[in-house]
């Protein structure tokens, strides 16, 4: 995959939600993070509140079938819709 070669080329982390994508990272132990993580970043820098976040996370869970599909994803975005006031 070449954003995995790419990440591994510049000592870079790699953001994909992509299952093939993360799991080529992981095995070529190249550090990687999805969207919960950037949801997390932007919301403990001060960047996007609470509140801003939840609703984006429910606009995205809404619309995106992959992501209602996947047990262990939904599970944690409903740990962050309660912390954030939004489950």
């Amino acid at each position: 995959m070449l954003c995995t070669l790419f990440a591994e080329k510049h000592n870079a982390i790699l953001l994909s939600s992509d299952k093939v994508v993360r799991n080529t990272a992981k095995k070529r132990l190249i550090d990687y993070h999805g969207m919960l993580w950037i949801f997390d970043r932007l919301v403990a820098a001060g960047l996007l509140s609470k509140g801003e976040a939840s609703i984006k996370l429910q606009h995205l869970i809404k619309s995106n079938i992959v992501f209602q599909n996947n047990r262990e994803l939904v599970a944690e975005m409903e740990k962050r819709l309660k912390e954030w006031g939004g489950g």
